[in-house]
């Protein structure tokens, strides 16, 4: 009987296609899902769910209605704000910035639980804090002169 030699065959590891990518996606993957989330939170949500109100309340008004029924005017602030520092050779600065700067202005019935009318007013800088006042029937919004906006008063 003849004893035949079969080599015992060497098993050899591919080449990774993906050398280093590891350490690259741990650090990508948690990064895309808080992007993901801020980018939900600010412009998905508020198109799923338009019978609700945005942001930080600032102020609010009665309107009485002819028929008895009455509508409250809110205005809330859905701006998203942070502080920033900036520093030169002998001198640093703090102060208040925000992103996606806003104002909404909601017609909301108490009574059918709904918005009736949303505004939204967009800002360059930080937004004033108005003040409204229903005054003879018509509601009129006060601005005081704060950050880069000049006072006014509207109707």
């Amino acid at each position: 009987m003849t004893q035949s030699y079969h080599p015992t065959p060497q098993y050899q590891t591919k080449p990774r296609k993906f050398k280093g990518w590891g350490c690259l996606m741990f650090i990508l993957v948690p990064i895309l899902l808080v992007v993901l989330i801020i980018v939900g939170i600010f412009f998905i949500y508020p198109k799923l769910s338009p019978n609700s109100l945005k942001g930080d309340l600032v102020d609010m008004t009665y309107v009485a209605g002819k028929d008895g029924s009455g509508k409250l005017w809110v205005v809330s602030d859905g701006s998203f704000y942070y502080v920033s520092s900036y520093e030169t050779p002998g001198h640093k600065e703090w102060g208040s910035k925000c992103l996606f700067c806003k104002l909404y202005t909601y017609i909301y019935d108490p009574v059918q639980k709904k918005i009736i009318q949303t505004l939204q007013t967009d800002y360059d800088g930080l937004p004033p804090k108005p003040k409204l006042f229903y005054v003879d029937g018509s509601v009129w919004v006060v601005n005081r002169d704060q950050f880069e906006n000049l006072p006014a008063i509207h109707k």
